[in-house]
């Protein structure tokens, strides 16, 4: 049983950790931000940096290939293979690229942001948190998220209360709240 340990003892560090982050840390970033805020961030910035990047280095291996191959048949080859298993790779572990950029977002605060809410309850429905909802008063737009809602539901907020609530900005502008929020 020592013999395997020291045998594998690299591979074992190396699933552990790497499960450590993918079942522990990843899931985990997402508790301090408003799903709306984590959407935009991911359709803005998130994916077409992951696509530029993937771009950038394809052809830096395009070019590595072409000039060290004698054959350009060979050195198309081995590129296409590369591409789709880079691809694959991004595919495969966004969540953890996005849930890295989520954690360095929170390490360096840069700002402050105000956010106002008209909070509301469906028409004929009793007044509980089920028929609650925020409208955003700059936007106009409803919002229903689950971790909004449970911040700010309380069995006092009447129809037509303002909700005032405070977030930081992060280092990529992200907005997130210092607190995880509730998964009630």
């Amino acid at each position: 049983m020592i013999t395997f340990f020291r045998k594998y003892r690299q591979r074992i560090i190396f699933w552990i950790i790497f499960l450590a982050i993918a079942l522990y840390f990843a899931p985990r970033q997402r508790d301090f931000y408003l799903d709306a805020d984590i959407n935009q961030f991911k359709s803005q910035y998130f994916f077409p940096t992951l696509f530029w990047v993937w771009g950038i280095l394809m052809l830096a291996l395009l070019l590595f290939l072409i000039r060290k191959s004698e054959s350009i048949k060979q050195s198309f080859q081995t590129f296409l293979y590369g591409m789709l298993m880079s691809a694959g790779f991004l595919f495969i572990f966004n969540t953890i690229f996005l849930s890295a950029a989520l954690f360095i977002n929170r390490q360096i605060k840069t700002g402050s942001v105000t956010r106002s809410y008209v909070a509301g309850y469906i028409i004929g429905a009793p007044k509980t948190k089920q028929s609650f909802y925020l409208i955003d008063i700059p936007d106009g737009k409803f919002s229903s998220g689950y971790k909004l809602i449970n911040l700010v539901y309380k069995p006092d907020i009447k129809d037509r209360d303002t909700v005032v609530l405070q977030f930081n900005k992060g280092l990529f502008g992200i907005v997130y709240s210092t607190l995880p929020f509730d998964d009630d």
